[in-house]
């Protein structure tokens, strides 16, 4: 709608808590005119087992990540806020649910979330993996991509947008990518990669949300 756009700003790969980040950001995005929304496309930290310096002892930094969306929605006058986990949320996946669960969109499909007009499905996580320098290994299905999973959540819903944390895992040649382009979604929208940029031809639309650090 070009009388009254929708204007959503999207960040993702915040690791480390990059809260003074993630505020800048948002600022920078409202220079031209206030945004409606905000989308958080997973990666809120590393999966260290404490944080650096503290060995093992665990902390809590999804507490501290909602607290601040909290406090930028508000300063900022936002609709609202949404959030999916990414491949990162390991250590800590029961606190991430349990902190972030009031800003998650992640598998909602009853009902899709509608804003301006337009229906999201967020579709967070990563792919199966176990790191050799001890990180845990990937094994919660919630936050494992799949492609029957999603395949399931998309049929017969009519979704225009589709957030994603991992579109694909080249290591291992996983994609999401077939269902996606037998679906009718319009967008798709993700993280993980670093980089950013946005690919027009054919359809769907891809757009790839790169880090604020």
């Amino acid at each position: 709608d070009l009388v009254n756009p929708l204007r959503i700003g999207f960040i993702a790969d915040t690791h480390f808590e990059q809260h003074g980040l993630m505020r800048r950001a948002v600022s920078l995005m409202c220079e031209d005119g206030p945004i409606d929304y905000l989308v958080h496309l997973g990666d809120f930290l590393h999966n260290f087992k404490g944080r650096p310096g503290t060995g093992d002892k665990p902390y809590k930094p999804y507490e501290r990540t909602a607290g601040r969306l909290d406090e930028i929605s508000r300063e900022f006058g936002l609709k609202g806020v949404g959030v999916i986990p990414g491949n990162h949320e390991v250590r800590h996946k029961e606190e991430g649910l349990r902190e972030l669960e009031k800003f998650s969109i992640h598998k909602k499909v009853d009902p899709l979330v509608e804003w301006g007009g337009y229906n999201f499905l967020g579709y967070g996580g990563g792919y199966n993996f176990v790191q050799d320098n001890g990180w845990e290994a990937f094994d919660d299905s919630r936050y494992r991509c799949n492609s029957d999973e999603l395949k399931g959540l998309m049929d017969g819903r009519d979704i225009d947008i589709l957030l994603l944390h991992q579109l694909e895992d080249t290591k291992n040649g996983d994609s999401l990518r077939k269902v996606i382009e037998e679906s009718k979604v319009k967008m798709v929208i993700s993280g993980h990669t670093h980089n950013h940029g946005v690919n027009f031809y054919g359809k769907p639309i891809y757009a790839s949300c790169g880090p604020i650090w």
